[in-house]
């Protein structure tokens, strides 16, 4: 129940629903300035617009972080749980948890953080925030699904925003012992699909 493919695989799955959980966050912070009016107050000061920005999605994505550190933590609670059959699990190692959170949801809530905070900047609402959230999980789940089927699926990874594909290209010819047993590792598609979509992240965040 703890091996580290199991571990991932949650911490991924939850960073998807947890977009919900982000716009609460990154929705909110630009909105919030225009309705009380602090956002008035900001733009007549020497701050210039983009570190203005930067800043308030920094300080939301970081919140957003925080709050996920309650999954892995969640994890490691659960193996000690009276209830659990002791003998489905595995020696807890910190860097499992830290592998899944730091390579896996963090890149992830960074790409939620990103779009959801540019939607909530160009209109302004945090209605139009959430509703991007529901058109983006539909068209997530539809758009890999057909790249799944596509006959290069490693050229495919890289399109999909949030490592799935990549990190099952990864874990694919692992043995069931190896994927009970064997810490995962930083492959080279996971590494460079990671690194594009960070990018495109901090570009697309302040603009």
């Amino acid at each position: 129940t703890n091996a580290p493919t199991a571990i991932a695989q949650i911490q991924l799955i939850m960073s998807l629903f947890f977009m919900f959980v982000t716009t609460a966050f990154v929705g909110n912070v630009v909105v919030r300035d225009d309705e009380t009016g602090f956002g008035s107050i900001i733009r007549s000061t020497k701050v210039g617009k983009l570190p203005y920005l930067f800043g308030r999605f920094t300080g939301a994505f970081l919140g957003a972080a925080v709050a996920f550190l309650a999954v892995p933590l969640a994890l490691w609670i659960g193996t000690f749980m009276p209830w659990v059959n002791p003998d489905l699990v595995g020696p807890n190692r910190l860097q499992d948890y830290a592998f899944a959170y730091f390579v896996i949801a963090l890149p992830n809530i960074l790409i939620t953080s990103a779009i959801f905070f540019a939607v909530a900047s160009w209109t302004r609402s945090v209605t139009y925030s959430y509703l991007a959230v529901i058109v983006s999980m539909f068209a997530y789940f539809g758009l890999t699904a057909m790249m799944r089927k596509m006959p290069d699926v490693s050229l495919a990874a890289y399109f999909e925003p949030f490592g799935s594909v990549a990190y099952g290209l990864g874990v694919r010819y692992l043995t069931p012992i190896q994927q009970n047993t064997q810490a995962l590792e930083l492959t080279g598609m996971l590494a460079s699909h990671r690194l594009l979509w960070i990018a495109i992240s901090i570009a697309a965040a302040p603009a």
